[in-house]
């Protein structure tokens, strides 16, 4: 066959030898193997992604030494999948409890005396099991009261910036040793689970399902047992089903939507926010400190059950059983499961005050009180001043991000007021098109205010 080049020539190739003739055979039928290999490689890959729960994620995993390397050779593979899946029943656990995962704890409770130096390959090992089978990660989370890492590293280029327009340009050795104290140095060795699922999984698997509801109508009518479990089957086959039902999630989607207020009122609020103004934003929404909550904002999962300890002296336990479902006992429980975090401010009482005295002036006009009431809630003492900002488990699990987008849908939704609501049906298929492209600008506007009063740029 003639090439390009001696077909634009209007001539034949020149001959080829035997012996180049048979070299050209052997590379093409190597070449086809490696092809042929790679797209098995490729295949097996695609398979398995399209068996996990999420693709294309890279999982955080712990570097191996060459000497762990050695010793799990000689430990074996059984064994150290055999402590991975110790390890991943574990995690699963601790997240149930709402409880972080410690390095010293997986010493304890998973490796024994012949593993206790193969740490990275069971955690590694853990986090490909928890991934392909539970579409879950271990995250590393800060301890509490230390700063983000990204929020630090953003103050830190902020500062950074404002020095050389300042005073020019600066030295290239000291940034290298700025950055270190950030990205660098020793870890938490405190994980949390996250998870991998995308949000576009995640939307399918809250949307209804045709076939699901079907497959539930059918068993609920060839069921011909007269149970009570049964009876409820049928009560709901009529209903639409999906895969991920939150109304089954035992009210925690109620406790989880005050949660989502209380962090929204952080993030908008520079990112901390003092005990007093919490709670004047709260008592806004009929929230006092030591009234009971309504039944939809109390769940009845593990957080409300995990509240006292052997550890814990009497009086911490009895006062723990007496706020017990009041607002002071929901915070206390987010705290506690790493939600929020409490901590004592470094601000002048006196601006407090004014700050306080300043919001309940400019747009409250019933359940007016001071800022010393307000301080008498949240602390023993009234000289010191209490504030709130996101715990490690929010800022792992949920992220300023989700925060911002759900302030910006709650005030953007044409269907939250009736006549918003009525409005949008009469609209034509051309204004509804306008209509969307306003909300969307004006979403985008609103992130970018939230993440002004923020203090910097959103992160997840």
């Amino acid at each position: 066959m003639a090439t390009y080049g001696s077909q634009r020539r209007g001539r034949d190739p020149p001959p080829i030898s035997s012996g180049r003739r048979r070299r050209d055979e052997e590379s093409q039928d190597s070449s086809s193997n490696t092809r042929d290999s790679q797209l098995d490689d490729s295949q097996s890959s695609s398979d398995a992604d399209r068996r996990s729960p999420a693709s294309r994620v890279s999982l955080k995993e712990i570097p191996v030494t060459d000497t762990v390397l050695r010793n799990a050779q000689d430990a074996g593979d059984a064994e150290i999948n055999k402590k991975a899946a110790e390890l991943v029943r574990y995690a699963l656990a601790c997240e149930y409890q709402r409880s972080k995962i410690t390095k010293d704890d997986i010493r304890k409770n998973i490796l024994n005396d012949k593993t206790s130096r193969l740490f990275a390959p069971v955690f590694n090992a853990a986090q490909k099991m928890l991934y392909r089978t539970f579409g879950f990660q271990m995250v590393e989370v800060r301890r509490a009261g230390a700063d983000n890492a990204q929020l630090a590293k953003q103050a830190q280029e902020v500062l950074r910036a404002a020095s050389s327009s300042a005073n020019g340009l600066r030295s290239r050795e000291k940034q290298p040793e700025e950055s270190s104290a950030v990205d660098g140095g020793v870890g938490s060795n405190i994980w949390m689970l996250q998870s991998t699922l995308s949000p576009d999984m995640i939307s399918e698997l809250v949307s209804a399902d045709d076939e699901l509801t079907k497959a539930f109508a059918h068993s609920s009518s060839s069921s011909g047992s007269s149970s009570s479990s049964s009876q409820r089957r049928r009560q709901t086959a009529d209903e639409v089903k999906s895969a991920v039902d939150w109304s089954r999630a035992d009210r925690q989607d109620g406790e989880m939507g005050l949660l989502y207020i209380v962090l929204a009122l952080i993030l908008v609020n520079g990112r901390t926010i003092t005990d007093a103004t919490l709670h004047m934003y709260l008592r806004r929404l009929h929230l006092h400190s030591h009234t009971t909550l309504p039944a939809a904002l109390r769940g009845t999962g593990p957080a409300q059950g995990s509240g006292s300890s052997g550890s814990q002296s009497t009086q911490t336990q009895s006062r723990a059983r007496a706020t017990q479902g009041t607002l002071e006992g929901f915070l206390n429980t987010m705290i506690k499961q790493s939600y929020l975090e409490k901590q004592k401010s470094d601000v002048g009482i006196d601006f407090i005050d004014a700050a306080v005295n300043q919001a309940q002036s400019q747009g409250r006009r019933r359940g007016r009180g001071s800022g010393a009431a307000g301080r008498a809630n949240g602390a023993d003492d009234e000289s010191i001043v209490w504030e709130w900002r996101w715990g490690s488990r929010a800022e792992a699990e949920i992220g300023e991000k989700k925060i911002a987008e759900l302030i910006s849908l709650i005030f953007t939704d044409p269907s939250a007021t009736q006549d918003g609501a009525q409005a949008a049906e009469e609209e034509d298929e051309e204004t509804q098109a306008i209509d969307r492209d306003r909300l969307a600008k004006r979403r985008k506007m609103l992130l970018t205010n939230i993440a002004s009063v923020a203090g910097s740029q959103l992160v997840n």
